[in-house]
């Protein structure tokens, strides 16, 4: 699940950017750094109890 969550934020992403020109090795840098920060960031709210996700403040029990 969270692989497919992933995978459509990034396609999203390729979708919303077509005019990203690959060539470029400083876009690729800065593509490559946002996703890892991006996954670096899901795995962090992953990892952390519900409880702390401020689900409950939104009224999701």
């Amino acid at each position: 699940m969270f692989v497919v969550i992933y995978h459509l934020m990034g396609s999203a992403w390729l979708d919303f950017s077509q005019d990203y020109q690959p060539a470029l090795p400083i876009q690729d840098l800065n593509l490559f750094l946002l996703d890892s920060l991006i996954l670096a960031v899901m795995v962090l709210i992953i990892r952390m109890p519900i409880r702390q996700r401020g689900l409950m403040d939104l009224g999701v029990r």
